[in-house]
């Protein structure tokens, strides 16, 4: 584990309703991903991705994605109803209602046509219809990120700035600072304003 790490996220928030915008999708399909379909890309096989998605299904959470007409996966994104891991090692805990939208990708052949925007919609509209608000984040510096989060209908609401000092985790967010130990749970209460409504895509 490195003993010092710093890192600003942007944090971004939809509140419906959810409606599928245009993208290239022609020869994909979108659904909810198994077990199997771990066996079949090679994007799972990367970075000890598919033991660890394996375990991610077992605890509740859904992988949702495009699959191409042979059946392997070209972008996915993760869906979360109750809790997900979260940045520099702490825990997002949902309240009812929420999701969180987290370790999205698209393979390289594939970027550019519009999969992550649409993807990250469909995964709402079809596994959150009636989510009342939803959540994603991204470092600060992924403008490409950022682009496509946007036009999914997310707005911009917060900024964290995390730093973890060895183990212990500093959060600061619209003037607030705290001190979170490893594996700590964290909640959207901590960023989002008590009049904070959310936004509309």
């Amino acid at each position: 584990m490195e003993i010092w790490r710093r890192k600003t996220i942007r944090v971004f928030a939809n509140s419906g309703p959810v409606v599928p915008i245009e993208a290239q999708t022609e020869g994909l399909t979108f659904r909810r991903l198994q077990e199997e379909d771990f066996s079949k890309s090679r994007v799972f096989a990367e970075k000890g991705r598919r033991d660890k998605f394996l375990r991610r299904l077992h605890e509740g959470h859904v992988c949702a994605g495009f699959v191409d007409e042979a059946g392997g996966t070209v972008s996915y994104v993760w869906l979360s109803r109750h809790w997900a891991p979260f940045e520099l090692g702490l825990v997002l805990r949902l309240e009812g209602g929420e999701v969180y939208l987290w370790d999205c990708r698209t393979v390289e052949a594939y970027r550019g046509r519009g999969l992550y925007r649409q993807g990250l919609r469909l995964a709402l509209a079809t596994f959150a219809p009636k989510m009342h608000r939803a959540w994603i984040v991204c470092e600060a510096h992924n403008v490409a990120s950022i682009k496509g989060i946007s036009a999914a209908g997310f707005h911009p609401c917060a900024v964290l700035h995390m730093t973890r000092l060895y183990r212990p985790v500093l959060v600061r967010a619209r003037g607030r600072l705290s001190l979170f130990r490893p594996g700590a749970t964290i909640t959207p209460g901590y960023w989002a304003t008590p009049d904070f409504s959310g936004a509309h895509g």
